[in-house]
């Protein structure tokens, strides 16, 4: 499905802030943050359940460390920021793209740039200065709707999210001891009580409209219940809140892995018992 563009231009739309001028003739647009806890935002109408997209081009104008720029979207109950600093492409050489994709929940929203009042951690300060350019505001299940091939390595500084299939011939996460500390075997008593009280299930998605009488059903799992009775410690079973919960599939293996091992070494004890004699029957 063709994506709706809300708007594309040199500079963002409205103006909630002195510090942001009126476009200027030019390739560039030049933002000065203000003491301002909103430096800039916009309204915009949005579609609940539908996903919105701001991008820009950016440039860090001066040098200096731990520069952020921010950027999200704002709705009551469903306020969502990023940042991008140095690791995600901030430079002082070069424009770098990035990209802020939300689901909205309600009607009324707002596009939010530059210093963002709620937004915690890093993120824009005021006198930080940048350059922007090819702001878009972009919506619909096709949020680009072309194919993109990339012939070589293409590093991803962020979150990815794909909102229909993912195919690849393999894939592989960073694991290397070097990158890890405090490293202890998963509790056995831990991945059977997982193992107990979580359900493998079929089911229907309400989220893609999926008819419920049709005999077609999808497999998996529900993170409500893999939250309900993960390790009060594990930080990569679940992620996000409720309605929005998701699983890592890949790490239920771990889970899976360690009863599997113990059974085996149940299954070899066992093997290596001597058998024992029949008694046969006296006539």
């Amino acid at each position: 499905m063709k994506s709706n563009t809300f708007y594309s231009g040199l500079g963002p739309a409205g103006y909630a802030s002195t510090s942001w001028p009126s476009p200027a003739a030019g390739s560039t647009y030049s933002v000065f943050t203000s003491t301002s806890n909103y430096e800039h935002y916009y309204w915009v109408g949005t579609v609940p359940g539908q996903y919105y997209t701001i991008s820009c081009s950016v440039k860090q104008a001066s040098a200096g460390s731990n520069v952020f720029w921010s950027q999200g979207w704002e709705q009551s109950g469903n306020n969502f920021a990023e940042s991008f600093g140095a690791q995600q492409g901030l430079n002082t050489s070069s424009y770098t793209v990035f990209s802020t994709t939300w689901k909205a929940t309600s009607t009324s929203s707002y596009y939010l740039m530059g210093q963002i009042g709620w937004q915690g951690g890093n993120k824009t300060v005021s006198g930080n200065v940048f350059h922007i350019n090819s702001v878009q505001i972009t919506t619909g299940p096709g949020l680009v709707n072309q194919g993109v091939l990339c012939a070589g390595p293409m590093d991803i500084q962020g979150t990815c999210r794909v909102s229909s299939s993912l195919h690849a011939m393999n894939t592989y996460s960073t694991s290397d001891r070097s990158k890890k500390d405090a490293i202890e075997d998963l509790p056995l008593a831990e991945c059977q009580h997982m193992l107990a009280n979580v359900s493998a299930r079929k089911f229907v998605r309400t989220d893609y409209g999926e008819d419920p009488t049709k005999r077609e059903r999808k497999i998996g799992f529900i993170a409500d219940e893999i939250a309900q009775y993960q390790m009060p410690y594990a930080s990569n079973l679940v992620e996000g809140q409720s309605p929005d919960q998701s699983v890592a599939y890949d790490r239920i293996a771990c889970i899976l892995w360690q009863v599997v091992k113990n059974q085996e070494d149940r299954i070899k004890a066992l093997e290596a018992q001597p058998a024992k004699k029949s008694r046969s029957s006296k006539t």
